[in-house]
């Protein structure tokens, strides 16, 4: 085995971590569309639409739909991060699964607009002017991606707390607890004479 084998398969699972969080992300960013409550709008003379009431329960409604599952997904990644991937324990991991889910919060907001406007889009066409209809839900404010990056790093950093092993790499994984050999102590000393 070369010494560039171990880096290279390090750099494979970490683009794998991302990978996953980001479809996983573009899963939850399709169901928040789809499980997000509409926003009622009127339509203007000039064929857009405005939102009937700015501050209607309907947007904090979806901002919290996005917000919970952002957490949620958060949370697993860090945690099934912290035992599945136990060789490669350390800030590289913590790293890119924090900032992995970042960008998987980016991609979730983003295909949740899309597949929200796509769903709602012929509504709006469709509708006479001065009349009301449903428009795609809105999240309203970027900072909802910060949500599912800090799920990941408080479900690292609380386990990392409860950890016991003071190697968290790849030597702890492979450490193995061996039998004391006889008339040892505690610390595996032969007692004196």
């Amino acid at each position: 085995m070369s010494r560039s084998e171990p880096g290279a398969h390090v750099r494979r699972v970490l683009v794998l971590v991302v990978l996953v969080l980001v479809v996983l992300a573009a899963v939850l960013g399709a169901a928040w569309a789809l499980l997000s409550p509409s926003l009622p709008v009127g339509i203007l003379r000039d064929g857009s639409a405005t939102p009937l009431d700015p501050e209607a329960r309907s947007r904090f409604d979806a901002a919290v739909v996005f917000a919970l599952g952002s957490l949620v997904v958060g949370l697993l990644a860090g945690g099934m991060s912290w035992f599945v991937l136990r060789r490669h324990r350390g800030v590289p991991l913590l790293l890119t699964v924090v900032l992995g889910s970042l960008l998987a919060a980016v991609v979730a907001e983003l295909v949740g607009l899309g597949v929200g406007h796509l769903r709602y889009s012929g509504r709006v066409a469709a509708a006479a002017t001065g009349s009301t209809t449903e428009s795609a839900p809105e999240l309203g404010s970027w900072a909802f991606v910060l949500v599912q990056p800090f799920g990941a790093a408080l479900a690292h950093t609380v386990l990392l707390a409860f950890t016991h092993d003071d190697d968290l790499g790849p030597a702890a994984a492979d450490r193995r607890v061996g039998p004391v050999p006889a008339g040892a102590d505690a610390q595996g000393s032969a007692p004196a004479a």
